[in-house]
């Protein structure tokens, strides 16, 4: 298995700020926050050798965006479908499918995530709740 990336193994308190702070700032200004980073670990008691730096941290940031910009997109795709509904048994179908959607768009963005390691088992195991999923949404349209 691949080494663990600096971020992922921050002390949850500062990786939560870590996520807040990257949000704030519409990730970019990498080289204030690593500052900032150094600074609140320094306070916290990590080893400046233990904080990852700022390519770390902007691979990790264009990452999160990454994701966070397919949820948002699949969660507006659902509000589109659910105004489009002419009836209420098709708006909450419609919505479920959103939803199963969603599912399978985040579960694919991991299976992409997992391809940077070295597992096999866990990449086998994302790839099958995909295929899971996509049986179920090409089922319910009948693809």
């Amino acid at each position: 298995m691949g080494k663990r990336s600096k971020v992922v193994q921050l002390p949850r308190e500062l990786h939560e700020w870590l996520d807040r702070i990257l949000a704030e700032k519409n990730y970019s200004a990498y080289a204030q926050v690593t500052a900032d980073l150094r600074v609140l670990g320094e306070k916290l008691g990590v080893r400046p050798e233990d904080l990852p730096g700022k390519s770390a941290l902007h691979r990790y940031g264009s990452n999160l965006e990454r994701k966070l910009a397919a949820i948002k997109a699949s969660t507006h795709a659902a509000h589109l479908i659910a105004e489009q509904s002419p009836d209420d048994a098709g708006h909450l179908s419609a919505s479920l499918m959103s939803m199963i959607q969603s599912d399978a768009m985040t579960t694919m963005i991991a299976l992409q995530d997992a391809g940077e390691t070295d597992d096999a088992v866990e990449r086998m195991k994302l790839l099958s709740v995909v295929a899971k999923n996509f049986a179920a949404i090409s089922r319910a349209k009948g693809l």
